[in-house]
């Protein structure tokens, strides 16, 4: 029995970070969550009812080897035609270090992490809105939100389902990898 989670990380603990699991193809849980503590408890809930957990975060989970810029994963990105922000804005730096840290307890608790990019997920698939793309996978539940970041969210949850599901690749550099969607519409 699996769970799926997409977190839309905020880089303050202050803003609405998107939270969102799937499980049993059904959109399950929507919501802000503002603390790492409230995110960890969320998927050690999961896992204490016997889900094995997936998590797709929509923020960067390795440094750029300069320690600014971009990193090589996100040149290739941007090869693709997907845009994506250097790590040397300063809400970028601060996103990466909280990213990094979130991931290492999620991990130390047996959870598969994996970085994602919604929008550029979203575009790879092919649909045109998060309902299409989660009604192409035959997911449950209601998607009536205006928050991009909870929309953003739901969009790392169906990367995580992906990847279970061999809808997802990977795009890969020596400095990380970001998976996104194969075409779904």
């Amino acid at each position: 029995m699996r769970a799926y989670v997409g977190i839309d990380l905020a880089a303050s603990r202050k803003r609405c970070t998107g939270f969102a699991v799937i499980s049993h193809r059904m959109l399950e849980k929507v919501e802000c969550v503002f603390r790492n503590e409230d995110i960890i408890r969320s998927v050690s809930s999961l896992l204490s009812k016997g889900f094995e957990v997936v998590v797709a975060i929509d923020a960067p989970l390795t440094t750029a080897r300069d320690g600014k810029g971009f990193r090589q994963v996100d040149r290739e990105l941007l090869k693709m035609g997907y845009r994506v922000l250097p790590l040397s804005f300063v809400g970028m730096a601060k996103l990466t270090k909280r990213a990094i840290e979130l991931s290492k307890t999620l991990r130390a608790l047996g959870v598969r992490v994996v970085e994602t990019h919604p929008r550029s997920a979203l575009r790879s698939s092919g649909c045109e809105s998060v309902e299409q793309l989660v009604r192409a996978l035959g997911i449950e539940g209601e998607i009536s939100y205006s928050n991009r970041d909870l929309l953003d969210s739901i969009v790392c949850a169906v990367v995580a389902l992906c990847l279970d599901n061999g809808c997802a690749y990977e795009v890969r550099a020596s400095d990380g990898s970001i998976w996104l969607l194969k075409r779904l519409c």
